[in-house]
């Protein structure tokens, strides 16, 4: 039959029995002949083809029925633009038209993700204030995505929306996504959820949900439900990953079905405080399914987690942790040195993949010694060890402690393990010149030859070595000389694994510079020497833990001014704002706020910003330093989910009502843990965002309590849970006006202000700090242990004046 030919076009029509069932079969090339072919026909002609016609569009209509369920294999985007990777997941505006006209497509999206990039109440573009006008996601009932039947996963990230809490009003990030959380929890269909960047997470109604297995959080704060507190709670959750979450530790008792668990953060909180959870000592908990541990939280906060009493005989104890097989523990100190050794021992029973991190300085050899007893009650099923740790320089004849007692623990178990893969990850503080000396020392003399031996460990089949060294720009020779010198170190004391024909051998060093500055300054890397080696080197990138940017005044008066001064700092600090893993960062303008009141260029002294603007939301930002800067962005630094240092000197406040504490744009809560000021230009009333804040110091006669218009109806209580130490030169009844407290307040008031406070610095010159003082000390602490008390001679010198502090030291007020 001819492929032009009427008889072709005619057996390509319809089949009935396809028509009706879902076993399409029609490739797209058929398809393409038969328009060929009916493009070649004239037009006299074209009328014989009308049967042909209608066949084709039967066809492509079954085309097409099977097209439209795969638009949606990668879910919907609950937002106007796409802003995932995948460029196929369709927006609201792309999908409501399709689920309106096809109903049985509700039944094929199983993956929504919600990243909302403007409010519901104002429809602002968050980069260039431009209004946007297209439709968005409708958060009622009624809406056609919150209808979907069969929704098996959803993504929650609320970073965009956070940016725009600072510029309007606007609700709660979970109330702007709690419609979908509300419905999907109660869905049964729901098996993943992950959430980003979201304030108050609902982590206990989210255990409670019968069908999610697998849960991911990061960057999120937990919910204060004293409700909830009391709910017993049998989760059914296999799978638990968090990274900088605030949560309390013990709601992790309600994962009793939790097969994997994996928390890095710092903001995870084995205590209790502000939660309305119970102080007394736990019962016993076990987790029977739990088979792997990923955490940089000790073991002694997991042992308090199990409800672990010390002086209970172990043998009254079920084991904690009975069928775990792998575990990432920190060995930071004696204490979780200790941990570990009780859990290794007593808790666990088919461990086989081990691997301990964080090993520093911390940890002498004498915290270390118990290692080997350690390592010797696992050795029947152990079958990878990872150990990671710091030292620094060893001397000829000298001994790296951590290092001995890791050879003194495979000695110990030598002729009698399992041990299959062995991974040593050191990080030293020396550099390839002081490498020569470290590799003779004993330890790594001993190693390579215990290792090797097929008596000692007779099933060992991989060794892998990773040295990372702090170098400096002075001793970094180029990355050729670097490796040669590596090399020719490391062949002698490692040969025999080298030869070794069983075991798998190699070994990875990485030369590591953690600091960089914008001009020369002791051991830092200035960005001229940083840049050659980072373009030679990419992987040293990752190793930048720290930034200076000290702009000095020579370079900034040849430089040109105005928009084109500002474009060639830019562009020399472009290579240093792709850093992946910054975790502290000083800025001192020092230079250029002098060279301000001779040689003005208005463009150079934010040139600053973009560091601020990239790295404030890099989610590895820990510590912040900024001095000599006027304007100071404090709202916006605040508002960073993981800093949780920051140190002002000699600053001002942006004097602006968009940026007065007492507006809406205003409400928000930082992460922050410790606040120095000094000789800043701050309103008081910004420290009311500060709720997760241990530890204030305030030394500035320039601190304003009043600086922005104070606030004409008595503010909202604010109480401060987890302050314990208060260093300031500033009169507590400053601080007393922006907690919403009045001395009538104060005895019936039923929150104390700040329960967790133990230190307390403050001066007391006037009547009103005095006074201030004293009912902070009657009503709004519990447990202060160390008090100062300054300036009282300026207080003193009135003779009419007569005050006595003794009743904050023996009353029994609550």
């Amino acid at each position: 039959m001819s492929a032009n030919s009427p008889n072709f076009l005619n057996s390509l029509g319809p089949n009935p029995r396809l028509e009706n069932s879902r076993g399409y079969r029609l490739p797209v090339e058929i398809y393409q002949r038969i328009f060929d072919n009916i493009e070649a026909c004239s037009d006299e002609k074209l009328s014989e083809y009308y049967r042909d016609i209608a066949h084709c569009r039967a066809s492509s209509r079954l085309f097409h029925n099977l097209r439209t369920p795969l638009m949606f294999r990668y879910g919907v985007e609950l937002a106007a633009t796409n802003l995932s990777d995948k460029n196929s997941r369709l927006t609201v505006d792309q999908a409501r038209p399709i689920l309106h006209a096809y109903l049985d497509c509700n039944n094929i999206i199983r993956h929504l993700s919600y990243r909302p990039t403007r409010t519901g109440t104002n429809r602002t573009n968050v980069h260039d204030g431009t209004n946007d006008d297209g439709p968005e996601f409708d958060r009622t009932s009624s809406s056609p995505f919150l209808q979907l039947p069969n929704v098996q996963s959803i993504t929650i990230d609320m970073e965009l929306i956070q940016f725009l809490a600072l510029l309007e009003s606007i609700p709660t990030p979970y109330a702007a996504c709690r419609p979908i959380l509300d419905h999907y929890l109660s869905s049964g269909t729901l098996t993943t959820l992950s959430i980003s960047n979201l304030h108050d997470v609902p982590i206990l109604a989210i255990f409670q949900c019968p069908s999610i297995l697998d849960l991911k959080i990061y960057r999120c704060t937990t919910q204060r439900s004293h409700a909830a507190s009391a709910v017993t709670i049998r989760s059914n959750l296999r799978s638990f990953f968090a990274r900088d979450y605030h949560m309390p530790l013990e709601f992790l008792r309600h994962l009793t079905k939790v097969q994997r668990i994996s928390l890095k953060s710092s903001f995870i909180q084995p205590t209790l405080a502000g939660y309305g959870l119970p102080r007394t000592p736990l019962e016993p908990t076990t987790f029977p399914l739990l088979e792997e541990i990923c955490t940089d939280i000790s073991l002694s906060v997991w042992l308090q987690l199990c409800g672990t009493v010390e002086g209970v005989p172990l043998s009254d104890v079920p084991k904690a942790f009975p069928a775990l097989k792998k575990l990432e523990c920190p060995l930071r100190d004696k204490k979780s040195v200790d941990a570990t050794r009780t859990v290794l021992s007593n808790h666990i029973t088919v461990l086989e993949d081990v691997k301990f991190t964080n090993i520093c300085g911390n940890v002498e050899g004498s915290n270390l010694i118990i290692f080997p007893n350690i390592l010797f009650s696992i050795r029947h099923t152990l079958k990878t060890l990872s150990f990671e740790w710091e030292y620094d320089f060893v001397p000829p004849g000298g001994t790296d402690d951590i290092l001995h007692e890791l050879c003194d623990a495979l000695r110990r178990i030598e002729g009698d393990n399992v041990l299959q893969d062995l991974n040593l990850s050191a990080r030293t503080l020396t550099d390839v010149r002081g490498l020569a000396s470290t590799l003779q020392s004993a330890e790594w003399t001993t190693l390579g030859p215990l290792l090797a031996s097929p008596d000692s460990f007779p099933f060992l089949r991989c060794v892998n070595i990773d040295i990372t060294m702090t170098i400096t720009y002075q001793s970094f020779e180029g990355q050729q000389k670097f490796d040669e010198e590596i090399d020719r170190w490391f062949s002698v004391p490692l040969a025999p694994l080298r030869e070794s024909p069983t075991i798998a051998y190699s070994m990875k060093a990485t030369p590591s510079f953690d600091y960089i500055c914008s001009e020369f300054d002791g051991e830092w890397l200035n960005d001229d020497q940083a840049r050659p080696i980072l373009r030679a080197y990419p992987e040293c990138s990752e190793s930048i833990r720290h930034l200076l940017y000290k702009p000095n005044c020579p370079y900034q008066r040849i430089m040109p001014s105005g928009i084109e001064g500002e474009r060639t700092e830019l562009d020399r600090l472009s290579p240093f704002l792709q850093l992946r893993n910054v975790q502290s960062i000083s800025i001192d303008m020092l230079d250029i706020h002098s060279l301000a009141y001779r040689d003005p260029i208005p463009a150079i002294y934010t040139v600053y910003l973009p560091i601020l603007d990239h790295y404030l939301w890099s989610g590895t930002l820990t510590t912040l330093y900024i001095s000599e800067i006027q304007d100071v962005p404090i709202l916006t630094i605040l508002q960073s989910p993981s800093i949780l240092d920051i140190k002002i000197c000699r600053c001002t406040t942006p004097d602006s009502e968009a940026m007065s504490p007492s507006s809406a744009a205003g409400k928000f809560r930082s992460n922050l843990c410790s606040f120095f000021a000094d000789d800043y230009d701050m309103p008081l009333e910004i420290l009311r965002h500060l709720t997760n804040i241990r530890r204030i110091v305030l030394k500035s006669s320039l601190l304003q309590p009043t600086r922005y218009r104070s606030p004409t109806n008595a503010m909202e209580p604010t109480t401060f849970l987890l302050l314990n130490e208060i260093y300031t030169d500033v009169p507590l009844d400053s601080w007393l006006i922006f907690c919403g407290i009045t001395r009538e307040s104060s005895p019936v008031r039923k929150c104390k202000a700040f329960p967790a406070l133990k230190k307390l610095q403050c001066p007391m010159s006037t009547t009103e700090a005095v006074e201030a003082t004293r009912d902070v000390l009657l009503y709004h602490v519990s447990a202060m242990e160390d008090i100062k008390f300054m300036k009282i001679r300026d207080f003193l010198r009135d003779p009419n004046v007569s005050f006595s502090m003794m009743p904050c030291f023996i009353s029994d007020a609550p």
